[in-house]
């Protein structure tokens, strides 16, 4: 099974991780995100106030490939966005988009 998880955010990297070692390893889990940076942006306030330097905010997002999650940066062609509707499987539609 292939698992694919939209955006590297906060939320994305708990849910890649989660289901990274919660399901079988011939299971993939592929994480998408444009920005191989990830920013914790809670904490820019930090940067703000000269407790903290950007860089220690950030972190190299290919890294999750080594707890054996595969990275896919997409590409963009054109400049028309495209609405789609997904449904998982024994779950309710929801309109997904960039």
């Amino acid at each position: 099974m292939d698992v694919v998880v939209l955006g590297g955010g906060t939320g994305g990297l708990v849910a890649s991780h989660r289901l990274r070692r919660e399901l079988p390893r011939e299971d993939r889990v592929v994480l998408v995100e444009r920005d191989v940076v990830y920013r914790f942006a809670p904490s820019f306030l930090w940067v703000l106030t000269g407790q903290r330097r950007p860089e220690q905010l950030s972190a190299d997002l290919t890294r999750v490939t080594r707890r054996g999650i595969e990275l896919l940066k997409p590409t963009r062609s054109g400049s028309t966005h495209t609405r789609r509707r997904s449904r998982p499987r024994g779950g309710r539609s929801r309109m997904t988009g960039s």
